[in-house]
């Protein structure tokens, strides 16, 4: 009895039963739909919490949004998320009421630091000093600072390692330095050192020589007393070793790679030494660094910004970088670039340390961008909104991914093309669903009607 009615089954072919078309595939490109990101935090930010706000041109828009490696979600404006410590990125682009996205997302990337920097002194006078200029060196925990300095319990200004303060007068002093990095974040902490400044013996001075890191093994100091007076004599030592009558200049050669200090200190014409040396500490050099390229994009991503972190083998090293192939130029971590095109993207990096050398291997990373969904097109099937028998078979193209189907909302399975079912008299809807590589996703929706009536002598369609 069943198979009598279904034989039966037809519908008048009021609508054709072959329509191509993608009914508004997320694969279509839409170049009336933008997303605007219109509030988003600081390239550098000392929050650990991001918020986001955005907009469409089409007042009706939904949103589609992507935080770092996470797959695209419904949102909404505003975006609020908690995150650690770190690059980040985010994506939105809007969906029309048709299905069609904005396959040109906005895009956001920044760092959240929140942790303040920690400051060291590297050199400073020694507890009981005589003399009334003197230098400080000093670095931080982090890359890319600045620093700024209290003498004797003054205002802090900025300042720089290396810098000589003075002249200061006999008694006690104190220096403070900071450090402030690019989020924000001071250190709480500064480091702090005290002396004592007598200026009854005579003082030595270093004048030049090399000082941090020097790619030559030979290194020359020229050194003087500003009160020792006539028929004052000096006294150098290299790395510890004996002090030794000298003049100025005073040379060495054939350094080994390494650090080395020079200390020299003035004797007056009746015999009082210096009891405070003056030092130099430095390093030979001969060794480029090692870049390497701690984070960034790699693979296939689905986002057209990329940020990329990176570090040297060597401390105070400074960075030269590249993008497909352009020349290398001055760059600090981490370095950005966005509204890059589809497809293949190279980024190069190289250290140069402070004494000249350049990393003859730049760090390289190559990835592949693909922020567009797959395009789906029904090539044949039911018209959108049209009545079929209740044989439907759709055939329909996809450009690029894996590719499943949902009949009436249940579960997506893979197909093929061409799909072909029986269903029952009513409203159906198929969706087709292709994910790229890149993970984008592009659904395919066509509603249409399966009615059964009578034989319809200007030809039936739909006949089982």
């Amino acid at each position: 009895m069943t198979a009598a009615l279904l034989v039966a089954c037809s519908v008048p072919d009021k609508q054709p039963l072959t329509d191509a078309g993608s009914d508004g595939a997320p694969g279509d490109s839409n170049g009336d739909l933008e997303t605007t990101i219109v509030e988003a935090p600081e390239p550098f930010s000392r929050l650990g919490s991001a918020t986001f706000k955005f907009m469409s041109n089409l007042p009706d828009a939904k949103f589609e949004c992507m935080l770092d490696d996470e797959a695209p979600a419904a949102c909404t404006s505003p975006f609020t998320r908690s995150l650690s410590d770190g690059p980040h990125s985010f994506a939105v682009r809007a969906i029309d009421s048709n299905g069609t996205v904005d396959d040109t997302p906005a895009e956001h990337l920044w760092l959240i630091d929140t942790v303040a920097p920690n400051t060291q002194l590297l050199v400073a006078p020694p507890a009981a000093d005589n003399s009334v200029m003197v230098r400080f060196e000093f670095t931080s925990s982090e890359m890319n600072v600045t620093f700024d300095c209290s003498l004797d319990g003054g205002s802090y200004l900025p300042c720089t390692s290396g810098a000589e303060f003075g002249p200061i007068s006999d008694g006690s002093h104190s220096f403070a330095v900071r450090a402030h990095d690019r989020a924000g974040n001071v250190d709480s902490s500064p480091a702090i050192h005290a002396w004592t400044v007598d200026t009854s013996t005579p003082d030595t001075q270093i004048v030049s020589g090399p000082s941090g890191s020097a790619s030559s093994t030979t290194a020359t100091f020229t050194f003087l007393s500003p009160d020792a007076g006539g028929g004052a004599t000096f006294q150098c030592s290299l790395d510890t070793g004996a002090f030794v009558a000298c003049t100025s200049p005073q040379s060495f050669t054939n350094l080994v790679e390494g650090e080395h200090t020079f200390a020299v200190r003035v004797r007056d014409a009746v015999g009082n030494f210096d009891p405070t040396p003056a030092t130099r500490t430095w390093t030979v050099d001969l060794s480029a660094p090692e870049t390497t390229i701690d984070s960034g994009p790699s693979g296939t991503v689905r986002i057209a910004s990329a940020s990329f972190t990176f570090s040297a083998s060597e401390l105070n090293a400074t960075f030269a970088c590249s993008l497909d192939g352009a020349p290398f130029a001055a760059c600090t971590s981490p370095f950005t670039a966005t509204g890059l095109a589809q497809g293949a993207h190279t980024f190069a990096v190289k250290a140069s340390d402070t004494a000249g050398h350049e990393d003859p291997t730049p760090a390289t990373r190559t990835w592949t961008i693909d922020t567009i969904p797959p395009q789906i097109d029904f090539t044949s099937g039911p018209a959108a909104g049209s009545t079929s028998g209740p044989r439907v078979t759709f055939g329909f193209t996809v450009s690029d991914g894996t590719v499943a189907c949902s009949m009436d909302g249940a579960a997506f399975a893979a197909c093929t093309s061409p799909y072909a079912t029986n269903l029952p008299a009513g409203a159906h809807e198929l969706q087709v669903r292709a994910t790229d590589d890149a993970g984008n996703v592009a659904t395919a929706v066509r509603g249409w009607n399966v009615a059964c009536a009578a034989p319809d002598a200007t030809g039936a369609a739909g006949l089982l």
